[in-house]
């Protein structure tokens, strides 16, 4: 009897060739098998012993599976491996009567083992057949083997882990059954030579610490609410109820979002395939990109439904602007915004681009024009940029070209760096004059300042009915002076993205922000309709007719234009029919006056002052008039509807707001359903009954609603929200914008050393091993034959597999140290 027992396979004396080859494959990770008959270990009895340390080691009957002495107990879902007693569960009786669905179930089972005995375990040797299918696996202690040695060269600068490996001979090893594809326990060494971990601190080894499905989408539900890892992990801690019984580590955490984003692919194919995959819940989504010759993508634009729907209402006025480092390519992020009824920025549609030349501004505002069905704006207000300005005299050539002020201040400091120059250039840009007046102040500065041949001040001069109060009143621009809105825009954006982010975590993020712009517009629509605001002052009939024609926030913008008014007067009038000219003065101010024309016939109102075409309300001039003509409601004339209440309402009334804009009722019956199932878990948990039956019947309700609905995998899902869309395209090629491109340093990787199998020395093979003579010789005087030279079939059968292999590894490592190789 040998030392596995009496009914394992002995070394065959006549073939010493053939098993010494074996035990020498036997070295090697995987085994595959070039002839086998039946696929399965024959065993013809069992035998308990105990090895060398004392340890027990158990050889079951493996009669294909089969086991007449007791009923099997069949392993075919994890439920059934929570149910099992794995503290208490013996070797023996693992291998006597336990068998498995799966090879999956069988890892599960020695994992859920190795956690409830204070051990982990991990893959061991595999065998396939002639197929190249698994047939045999074996799992074996996380402290099996030991470390391999560094080779000779400069050691390195990181500490090395603590070493962890010493040898353990612990062994769980499964066979498959080829007629029925279950798999039984053919060895069981539970013999360890460390010490096994407490609950407390076996929790923590590496290989009992793995996110789940469920955590992996919880983890990503709150990555997409712009909750931070570290805050992910503390609210894991505080449901589960402390950090050591999470399961897993921040760095999991890291780690899993890193192959997430690798497992995207392509970051712009993956950002166009998340826009594609909103266009199936929005019909009006548009989603355009351009490739280069190598199909890499080089700009991308995007307008949702409900975006297109405001700018049909609001286009009027648009802010044309770029934003930087909101993208780890450096690409220039450039939003189409303007300004809603609530005089908040709302957003028309975002592009991002590898560049910033003319054409490519071009291409962004054509696209734009084709999507909102040709409307061109009224106004456009930019920073100045020559590509920008070129690009919009090309596409909307009838729109007027304001720059913006807070630029234009700045660039008065950069290139004249004198403090008296810049608020004197303020004055003439923002003050109320009309182009006569502006006419005889403006040599007056240059003159005063001494900057006659200052190339900059010539070309503002040159430029000043893109930037001047005086030449610029009377267009409409929402009250538009700067790009402040634009700048404010973009600081809250970065509230959702940084400089690192991908294109398709930009993409996502972005939507999160519309949607809470979103959102706060409807709070907006629903404080103009709930409740009444405070009235107070004069002129209060006056301000009951505004708010029912205004929104709260434009309603509190009125109101200082009422107390205006209460200090000026009607001085006079003139009456040219059909119309009525009124001169307005302040009280007690003679120098200035104003003039508004009222006509009878179409009860319309116009006033010198001109802030009606230019704002769209109003001014305290024409309240003047109809507090002297006892008018007590604001005509409707007076206010633009783009400053009312009801501005979405047709609009919106045409195309719907259902789940093309909001899928509210499907993330709310979500939540709900959330709600409720983590309660059952958290209660069934406690239970062992409670879960099982709890378990079964969720199994029964999954499996139901997937045959009815039709089952769509996670990775199926994920495709579709971040997938690649069926576009073809390269990778994202680095932007030569403003800030620049940046490049990284290739990683370099280094060969693997070739260690021998034999003895474990860098340099060479078992083939051109120096020990492989003195091998031949020892197995030659022991067996009588050698091991030959050149190619060798290497095909084991199952006998041969049973060989063992520590003598010969023993007499290999001898005498490799004696002969000082």
């Amino acid at each position: 009897m040998n030392e596995f027992g009496e009914g394992c396979s002995r070394m065959n004396g006549e073939e010493p060739m053939m098993e010494a080859l074996n035990d020498l494959r036997l070295e090697s990770e995987e085994v595959r098998s070039g002839e086998d008959t039946e696929g399965d270990l024959v065993v013809n009895d069992e035998e308990e012993a105990e090895d060398e340390g004392g340890g027990f080691q158990y050889r079951c009957v493996e009669d294909n599976g089969e086991n007449n002495d007791g009923e099997r107990i069949e392993i075919n879902n994890v439920g059934d491996i929570v149910k099992l007693d794995l503290k208490n569960l013996s070797p023996h009786e693992v291998g006597l009567y336990y068998d498995f669905q799966s090879l999956e179930l069988a890892a599960d089972f020695y994992k859920s083992y190795a956690r409830k005995n204070g051990f982990a375990g991990r893959e061991g040797k595999k065998r396939h057949n002639k197929d190249g299918v698994v047939i045999q696996q074996a799992f074996v202690c996380n402290r099996e083997g030991f470390r391999r040695e560094r080779d000779g060269g400069t050691p390195s600068q990181r500490k090395r882990r603590a070493n962890t490996r010493c040898g353990c001979k612990a062994e769980f090893r499964v066979h498959v059954n080829v007629l029925s594809g279950r798999w039984y326990v053919t060895w069981f060494d539970d013999d360890h030579n460390h010490d096994l971990m407490s609950d407390a601190h076996c929790g923590m080894l590496p290989a009992h610490q793995k996110m789940s499905k469920g955590h992996v989408m919880q983890m990503n539900n709150f990555l997409k609410a712009g909750i931070r890892p570290p805050h992910i992990l503390a609210a894991f801690a505080r449901q589960a109820g402390g950090y050591e019984k999470v399961g897993f580590r921040k760095k999991h955490m890291y780690n899993q979002i890193g192959q997430q984003r690798r497992n995207q692919g392509d970051d712009g194919k993956s950002a166009i395939g998340y826009l594609q995959w909103l266009g199936l819940k929005d019909s009006l989504m548009c989603c355009k990109h351009v490739e280069d010759a190598n199909g890499s993508v080089r700009h991308m634009f995007w307008s949702n439904g409900l975006s297109q729907i405001s700018y049909q209402e609001f286009g009027d006025v648009l802010a044309f602007d770029a934003t930087y480092r909101k993208n780890k390519y450096r690409y220039p992020v450039v939003i189409f915004s303007g300004v809603n009824h609530h005089n908040h920025t709302t957003i028309f549609a975002c592009g991002i681009v590898s560049n910033e030349t003319e054409e490519t501004y071009v291409w962004l505002l054509e696209q734009f024009n084709a999507v909102m069905k040709g409307k061109s704006p009224v106004s456009v207000i930019t920073d100045g940029d020559l590509a920008m300005r070129n690009a919009i005299k090309r596409v909307y050539p009838n729109a007027h070209h304001r720059l913006c002020a807070w630029h234009l201040i700045r660039n008065a400091t950069s290139n004249v760096s004198n403090p008296g120059f810049t608020a004197a250039f303020t004055r003439c840009m923002l003050g109320d004059y009309d182009i006569g007046q502006f006419k005889r102040k403006w040599p007056t500065m240059v003159n005063q300042f001494g900057l006659q041949e200052n190339r900059w001040v010539r070309e503002m001069y040159d430029k000043r009915k893109m930037w001047a109060t005086a030449y610029i009143r009377g267009n409409f621009f929402a009250g538009f002076r700067t790009t402040s809105r634009c700048e404010g825009l973009h600081s809250q954006i970065r509230k959702y993205v940084h400089s690192q982010s991908s294109l398709t975590e930009f993409v996502q993020q972005f939507q999160r922000c519309l949607y809470e712009m979103r959102f706060r517009e409807a709070e907006a629509d629903f404080a103009s309709v709930h409740g009444e605001p405070e009235y107070h002052g004069q002129l209060r009939s006056l301000q009951i007719s505004a708010t029912k024609l205004f929104t709260r926030e434009m309603f509190d913008i009125f109101l200082p234009v009422l107390d205006r008014a209460a200090i000026l007067k009607v001085t006079g009038q003139r009456e040219n029919y059909p119309s009525v000219i009124y001169v307005v003065q302040k009280y007690q101010v003679d120098e200035k006056e104003w003039y508004v024309t009222c006509n009878l016939l179409s009860n319309e109102y116009r006033c010198s002052c001109l802030r009606m075409e230019s704002y769209g309300m109003p001014c305290d001039h024409m309240i003047a008039v109809l507090v002297y003509l006892n008018i007590s409601e604001v005509p409707k004339c007076m206010v633009m509807q783009r400053w009312c209440r009801g501005a979405k309402s047709v609009l919106c009334g045409e195309l719907g707001q259902g789940s093309n804009f909001w899928d509210t009722e499907s993330v709310g019956r979500f939540a709900s359903l959330l709600d409720v199932y983590y309660n059952v878990c958290r209660l069934a948990s406690k239970s062992v009954d409670d879960y099982n039956e709890q378990y079964e019947k969720g199994m029964n309700d999954y499996n139901h609603l997937k045959e009815k609905n039709g089952h769509v995998s996670d990775d199926e899902e994920s495709r579709r929200q971040g997938g690649n869309g069926g576009v073809r395209g390269g990778r994202i090629q680095r932007g030569r914008g403003r800030i620049g491109s940046t490049s990284s340093t290739p990683r370099l990787w280094s060969k693997r050393t070739t260690h021998c199998s034999l003895c474990h020395v860098a340099g060479h093979n078992r083939l051109t091993c120096p020990l492989r003579e003195q091998l031949s010789e020892m197995i030659e005087q022991m067996y009588g034959t050698s091991i030959p030279h050149g190619d060798v079939d290497l095909s084991f059968s199952n006998e041969d597999f049973n060989m063992s292999w520590e003598w010969i590894g023993f007499a290999a490592w001898t005498s490799c140290d004696s002969s000082g190789v």
